[in-house]
């Protein structure tokens, strides 16, 4: 099935009801960037911004193999964290600087791709009804757990592995 103008404009409607509502939640729910995900994430986009894939945080694993590497203090390399959301984030401090603005932009526009993603897969996948798809995507995108997971704690990387 081709996608027509109808799918398109719904599926940008998506985008944007979903970008929109997270800037809503962040300015009024968001309490800063206390979870580890979160606040990791943002530490390897500052430092990429700066031009280095590394952190400031280390498990202690990751921290024993380090020291006996020679490399005991910090920054050090990211050895298990995905790099695609670093990068967007990473854009993001270049645009506006780095903050929490900076992560809730991110974050809001990953979650419009994603609403926009689950129409526009549902249509190809199940071509009728239109509603059905339709459905799934504001579902997806206003459901609770989701919102307070993937959203207002941080752990928007797992948005990407759904999208």
């Amino acid at each position: 099935m081709k996608t027509g103008p109808r799918e398109l404009l719904t599926a940008v409607t998506l985008f944007l009801v979903g970008t929109f509502s997270v800037g809503w939640a962040y300015q009024h729910e968001f309490q800063i960037a206390w979870t580890y995900e979160l606040s990791h994430y943002a530490d390897i986009a500052r430092q990429l911004a700066r031009g280095s894939y590394s952190s400031h945080f280390v498990t202690p694993l990751e921290l024993a193999y380090f020291e006996k590497a020679g490399l005991a203090t910090p920054p050090w390399p990211v050895t298990y964290r995905f790099p695609a959301l670093a990068i967007l984030k990473s854009l993001a401090f270049r645009l506006l600087g780095p903050g929490d603005a900076s992560v809730a932009v991110t974050n809001a526009i990953i979650w419009g791709v994603h609403g926009a993603l689950v129409f526009l897969i549902g249509r190809k996948l199940f071509p009728q009804p239109a509603w059905g798809s339709l459905m799934a995507a504001i579902i997806t995108l206003m459901t609770p757990l989701v919102w307070r997971d993937l959203l207002l704690w941080g752990y928007s990387a797992d948005v990407l592995f759904g999208s």
